[in-house]
């Protein structure tokens, strides 16, 4: 009889996996990806800490990331339908990462906060950052219940703690990342409308924001799976960045939000 490897021990773990454990692992998967996605929601209300915009609204923007989700997936999914028979699954895959998904998720995502322009409470650069920081929040938390429905059996994951590990990664830098990509495109618009530096302002603060969102997509993307790869083909450990490409990016908002309400401060205390 020949002796057992490690694989056929998970294998037959996995197999042994009930149903009702995998009801449990999804739920908590669930509350794993909507709890950091709304600690930052609040942190980003918080964080106006000069005339600090209605709740509702950051909350709305929340909603239309999580509706962004749902109109991207589709969009991914018939985008990557073509590829996949023509080159492969995993050509297709890396495709859809790197170009797919930057533009669809970027642009469904972008979109709230270029209708949001609209409003008299979207007054500024920093309102629009914030205000495309939350709607990635609202993404990023379907996003990452999707992930953790498909991986919902720790065995298959590598265990406890590389399924730990996977739920602690996707809901605070993928979160965050989210939440900068569209910020870029919301900072934009914001730009334009507080200067109204031409006509149809918004339009124009969303074409140029836009790029700036998908190319930070493309690259956070184009890195994590360059993360993976190289490792497992070449033996050669690459440096995480795109952690570091993310908290870089989340720094640069703190500090440029900090600027502005300062400055916005002086400004009306100088008026008044």
């Amino acid at each position: 009889m020949r002796r057992h490897t490690r694989v056929d021990h998970a294998i037959l773990r996995a197999e042994r996996y009930k149903p009702g454990h995998r009801m449990a692992v999804f739920l908590v998967g669930g509350a794993a990806a909507i709890f950091m996605p709304v600690v930052f929601l609040v942190a980003a209300w918080l964080f106006k800490f000069y005339r600090r915009r209605p709740f509702r609204l950051m909350a709305s923007m929340f909603m239309w990331g999580v509706m962004a989700t749902l109109v991207a997936f589709l969009a991914n999914t018939a985008c990557t339908l073509l590829p996949g028979m023509a080159l492969g699954k995993g050509t297709a895959l890396a495709i859809a990462a790197v170009v797919v998904a930057p533009i669809v998720e970027e642009t469904s995502k972008g979109t709230g906060a270029l209708i949001m322009s609209g409003r008299r409470e979207f007054g500024g650069m920093l309102d629009g950052i914030l205000y495309g920081f939350v709607i990635g929040m609202g993404f990023a938390f379907i996003e990452s219940w999707l992930y953790f429905a498909a991986n919902a059996n720790p065995v298959a994951a590598g265990g406890i703690g590389g399924w730990a590990f996977d739920i602690l990664y996707r809901s605070i830098i993928c979160s965050l990342a989210h939440g900068c990509f569209t910020g870029a495109t919301g900072g934009m618009v914001g730009y334009f409308k507080a200067r109204q530096l031409v006509e149809g302002f918004a339009f124009e603060g969303f074409r140029r924001g836009l790029p700036i969102a998908m190319a930070l997509h493309s690259t956070f993307n184009a890195v994590a799976l360059l993360g993976s790869a190289i490792p497992a083909v070449f033996g050669i450990p690459l440096p995480l960045f795109d952690p570091l490409l993310t908290l870089i990016i989340v720094v640069f908002y703190i500090c440029l939000g900090v600027y502005l309400q300062l400055k916005e401060k002086r400004i009306r205390l100088r008026a008044g």
